[in-house]
């Protein structure tokens, strides 16, 4: 269930995302794509995620891989896979180490219930409350993958929702002055961006910003009012193609040679 479930949120991304690149300019090729992808949307993290360091010091990483995770100032949920029932046993164990209770649970359809010891041992239960003071966590765990969900409200002005720079196009691309609210880049940099400005002329103004960077400007679309909507521009092997959905709003595409 939980599978299905993630599965339709990346669904329901892909298909945002493509609502707003339909258009000529949109040269994302997902068939380039790696399992590297990294997607962020207003709190929603996927692909290939790293234990988030806003989390307190107390909670241990979990091991595995980190598929994606929902982050808001209540909870903090991250879907895990890859963790094997010998590596949960330790993981839980380290929790018991660090002063946390643990309670297990088993669920029934209309009721949970707390397994016997010998049915803990044998793995044979669907979930785990564990806390310490302010820090309360429910795991639920099964064939090698689960979510784990975090009461954030302790530390809730820690946490950052929103997409960030790319780390890879840092020093390589100028960072826009607008907020962004999608994000699904490669490791390297690669792939989209979108972000939105107060400022109507954000398009013309960032890629004025580019080329004082070194980057040449290489075609422009203009629409029947003789307006540029979109324009290219590139520097060594970097392409970037900037689109104008509305004023103040644009969408970045990274292309690396």
């Amino acid at each position: 269930m939980k599978k299905r479930c993630l599965l339709c949120i990346g669904g329901l991304m892909v298909f945002i995302i493509g609502c707003r690149m339909a258009s000529p300019t949109s040269l994302f090729n997902r068939a380039t794509a790696t399992p590297e992808l990294q997607f962020e949307l207003d709190g929603f993290s996927f692909g290939a995620q790293e234990w988030p360091e806003y989390l307190p010091e107390e909670i241990p990483p979990i091991p595995g891989t980190i598929g994606s995770i929902m982050a808001d100032d209540t909870r903090v949920r991250i879907f895990f896979e890859e963790v094997s029932e010998k590596e949960m046993h330790t993981y839980l164990q380290e929790f018991e180490d660090r002063g946390f209770s643990l309670k297990y649970l088993l669920f029934y359809a209309d009721s949970e219930q707390e397994p016997t010891q010998k049915d803990i041992d044998k793995g044979a239960y669907d979930a785990v409350d564990i806390i310490k003071g302010e820090i309360q966590i429910r795991i639920e765990y099964g064939d090698n993958e689960g979510t784990m969900d975090i009461n954030a409200q302790p530390f809730a002005a820690d946490i950052s929702t929103g997409p960030h720079w790319p780390d890879a196009l840092v020093g390589v691309l100028p960072e826009p002055d607008c907020a962004l609210d999608v994000m699904m880049v490669q490791s390297d940099g690669a792939g989209n961006m979108f972000c939105n400005s107060e400022n109507i002329n954000l398009l013309a103004e960032y890629s004025e910003t580019l080329m004082a960077n070194g980057f040449e400007l290489v075609h422009e679309s203009r629409n029947q009012n003789s307006q540029v909507y979109a324009v290219q521009l590139t520097k060594d092997d970097i392409i970037v193609d900037l689109r104008e959905y509305q004023p103040g709003e644009i969408g970045i595409t990274v292309q690396l040679n």
